[in-house]
């Protein structure tokens, strides 16, 4: 069953749900072959299966750039608001909604600081990016940003509702 109501999916003060995209290509190219793409994919998915976050949401998209201009709205008046906008409409993005408690907070800290070049070793961008106009993730940075974020890139029957058996270990019941 899909996933409608966010607001009652997990205790107070902790938001159940954060959106990390991928970008692909992950480096100024567009030729880059998508085989070249798969493990550093891979490698995403894990860190926060991991971390025991589940996954409720995943799909391959090429945004448009009317669409990255929505996602980025917040930034619109910044120098590289374009420039971001078309990094974003420049390839497939692989999109993923991740549950857990502290989704969002963790999951900021297994993403790493916004430029790669500052980011802890041990992060995603850390050891997967180089550039910070090519940082390879984006995650939500609050619950609220994070149910508009799912609201625009997916459509509620595109998210799942399940109990795994490593939820049940990791969180009781």
């Amino acid at each position: 069953m899909p996933i409608t109501d966010f607001s009652n999916s997990c205790p107070p003060l902790l938001s159940p749900y954060t959106l990390a995209f991928t970008y692909a290509p992950a480096f100024p190219t567009h030729s880059m072959p998508h085989s070249h793409l798969f493990p550093k994919i891979s490698e995403i998915i894990s860190r926060f299966e991991r971390k025991g976050f589940k996954l409720v949401a995943i799909k391959v998209v090429v945004p448009s750039k009317d669409f990255a201009k929505k996602h980025y709205h917040d930034l619109k008046e910044r120098p590289f608001f374009s420039g971001l906008c078309d990094f974003l409409s420049s390839g497939p993005v692989i999109a993923m909604v991740w549950e857990g408690e502290g989704v969002i907070r963790y999951g900021r800290k297994l993403i790493g600081a916004t430029d790669p070049q500052k980011s802890e070793p041990g992060t995603i961008r850390g050891d997967l990016a180089v550039q910070v106009g090519r940082n390879i993730i984006h995650g939500s940075d609050g619950p609220e940003t994070a149910k508009d974020e799912i609201k625009l890139w997916f459509k509620p029957d595109e998210l799942v509702n399940y109990t795994s058996n490593e939820e049940k270990w990791i969180y009781g019941g």
